[in-house]
């Protein structure tokens, strides 16, 4: 029974996954746009090789978050089920 529950909690984290990461261009360019205005407010010049790695950098720090919320998501989940 507990196996049956945390596949289904895996299945539903990867579902929330795969929609935002396969988000609609909309979200993809907000995102795209507070990266930019995170990487100007560092200072760093846009249309250099910095602010093209501050861009890729800010997008995994993005994607680290959204990865240590479902991993919380899940876990929580989980001790819910262990009481």
């Amino acid at each position: 029974m507990h196996q049956r529950s945390s596949s289904k909690t895996i299945a539903a984290a990867s579902l929330v996954l795969a929609s935002l990461l396969s988000g609609c261009q909309a979200l993809d360019e907000m995102e795209a746009d507070e990266y930019r205005k995170e990487c100007t407010t560092l200072g760093i010049p846009p249309g250099s090789p910095q602010f093209d790695q501050c861009m890729l950098q800010q997008q995994a720090l993005n994607e680290q978050a959204t990865e240590s919320s479902l991993d919380r998501m899940q876990r929580n989940e989980a001790a819910r089920h262990r009481k």
